[in-house]
């Protein structure tokens, strides 16, 4: 019994594929909404999804957002870099002086501290890629659903009469 294959528009693949979007959205959203960090509210608003369209079809979602998640994510920033997967702090020698021109270039006042004072054991704080690590699959079947029968069209396996076997 032979099944006729589904034809999707491209305004259902679209309304689908962006509704995914916008559910990583909000569980992005969600994620950020859960540290602890200052900042995450500046953060949370500016997350924005984008789309782009390729012959009418979505090909491309993108999440843009303030260029210090970045920084929280990797756990970098202020003298601190990541070196060999690890976080360690940047400032050569003096890490008052590598602080105190930071403050200056910030237009910001500073206090220096007794380097005993300074904690240098900074973490990453994971907040995008754990949630595409987790979703990426169900858009890949997402998408498959949808075009596994024009896939199968554009190879011609749907007719037996070309397979030659030997």
């Amino acid at each position: 019994m032979e099944q006729e294959p589904r034809v999707i528009s491209p305004e259902e693949f679209n309304s689908r594929v962006a509704a995914f979007g916008s559910s990583m959205a909000e569980k992005i959203r969600s994620r950020i909404s859960m540290l602890t960090s200052k900042g995450k509210g500046e953060l949370l608003k500016s997350l924005r999804m984008k789309s782009r369209k390729y012959y009418g079809e979505i090909d491309k979602l993108a999440y843009n957002f303030m260029q210090h998640g970045v920084f929280l994510h990797k756990g970098v920033g202020r003298g601190y870099a990541m070196v060999g997967g690890k976080v360690v702090r940047i400032s050569g020698s003096d890490p008052e002086m590598f602080a105190s021109r930071f403050a200056t270039h910030k237009k910001r006042e500073f206090h220096p501290r007794i380097l005993s004072d300074m904690t240098f054991n900074r973490q990453p704080k994971e907040w995008f890629n754990p949630v595409l690590d987790d979703n990426l699959d169900r858009l890949a079947d997402l998408v498959a659903d949808m075009r596994a029968d024009q896939a199968v069209r554009a190879t011609n396996l749907l007719s037996t009469n070309n397979i030659a076997i030997k």
